[in-house]
């Protein structure tokens, strides 16, 4: 929450996730937050004979995701790493799906990383991730 978010601003971790392509072919990078986001949209107050009502709305929608192409580490070792903005240090974390191929394979879906954190795919079913 907020002092978690806080405390990740006075250690200086970024709000970025750097992935690292080490397979062999380009992989579909997808980032997004946890969860979506809620802020207040409305309110009001009723009283009747009988006692005295408190009305709240809320407003839900999700942040978009960011989405980027990651050459392969034989073919183009710059284009291979890139960074990804989480927009928020609240929840210290986000989600990442890995697509695999011209085609798109889902490979990883839903995996949480640490905000901060470079996450490395090999082609392996579990990422190796090192924290800020």
């Amino acid at each position: 929450g907020f002092l978690g978010a806080a405390i990740r601003t006075l250690r200086g971790i970024p709000p970025y996730v750097w992935v690292i392509n080490g397979h062999t072919e380009e992989i579909t990078v997808v980032i997004s937050k946890y969860r979506p986001h809620r802020f207040l949209s409305g309110g009001g107050l009723s009283v009747s004979s009988t006692g005295v009502g408190l009305d709240i709305s809320t407003t839900t929608f999700n942040v978009p995701a960011t989405t980027k192409v990651l050459a392969s580490k034989l073919e183009d070792p710059e284009r291979s790493i890139a960074a990804f903005p989480l927009w928020t240090r609240k929840d210290g974390f986000g989600v990442i799906t890995i697509f695999t191929g011209s085609d798109k394979v889902l490979y990883i879906e839903n995996d949480q990383v640490p905000i901060g954190a470079r996450v490395y795919f090999t082609n392996r079913p579990d990422l190796r991730i090192v924290e800020y």
